[in-house]
């Protein structure tokens, strides 16, 4: 990573600009975001853990929402991370929360936190993980697994096509060399026969090369989920105003 930046962009369309240094574009990966993530999560990482409380303006039951970081990696390692976001609700039905889920709430007031926190500790918490771990196991981990091998199969593929047309076409070429030396060397050409022993011998290196790069890219094929693993949870309960049913109730007519 550079000691210092001159620009720096999370918007493509401004990498680059009339009379501006070229930024660099922020995105997953990049050496930067990732100090800075790395950076965050050692300071604040434990908050993340512990959880929050947030308000879903749209929501008349509170749920849980926990975020699963999953990893898919081949031989050489991690190839695909994403935040899987699971919700639960109180009496245990899951579902997918999508990308960003967060995005639609806001924070709780000190009120709305207290009670949250007092209702989210009677509920049965550990059970709630549960289901919201199986849940990512079996419905959105697979899904990340197989998006992310229908990616590198096609990928896979694409390349074995252009190395194998690349390498054949040298290797048949080759061959054709060898051919028509030996023929020389038949009719009694003394350095032919050498020839055909240098391109039969550049064939074989070729073939070599090929069976080499086919074997590396169909391992490459073979990916492996690795188990979600808990990073943020949160307890989102609808606005203090929506609260038990009673205390919305109209006062009867005196």
């Amino acid at each position: 990573m550079l000691r210092q930046y001159t620009r720096v962009t999370f918007h493509k369309d401004r990498v680059s600009l009339p009379g501006k240094p070229q930024a660099d574009f922020l995105v997953p990966g990049h050496p930067l975001l990732d100090a800075v993530l790395e950076g965050v999560l050692e300071a604040w990482g434990e908050y993340l853990e512990r959880g929050t409380v947030l308000v879903d303006e749209n929501a008349t039951k509170p749920r849980l929402v926990l975020a699963l970081e999953h990893e898919v990696e081949d031989a050489q390692g991690p190839v695909s991370r994403r935040l899987l976001y699971v919700g639960v609700g109180l009496t245990g039905e899951v579902r997918a929360e999508g990308p960003a889920p967060y995005l639609d709430l806001r924070p709780a007031t000190e009120e709305e936190r207290r009670l949250g926190l007092e209702l989210a500790g009677r509920l049965d918490l550990p059970g709630l993980l549960d289901k919201a771990e199986i849940y990512a196991v079996e419905r959105l981990a697979r899904e990340h697994l197989e998006e992310v091998r229908s990616l590198r199969e096609r990928e896979v593929d694409r390349t074995l096509k252009a190395v194998r047309e690349r390498l054949l076409s040298e290797i048949w070429y080759w061959d054709g060399r060898a051919a028509e030396e030996e023929k020389k060397a038949q009719a009694g050409k003394a350095v032919a026969k050498a020839r055909a022993e240098g391109a039969r011998r550049r064939a074989e290196e070729l073939r070599e090369r090929l069976r080499r790069r086919e074997e590396e890219l169909l391992k490459a094929k073979h990916l492996r989920p690795l188990p979600p693993r808990l990073t943020q949870a949160i307890w989102v309960i609808p606005p203090l105003a929506q609260g038990p049913p009673a205390s919305r109730r109209r006062p009867a007519e005196g």
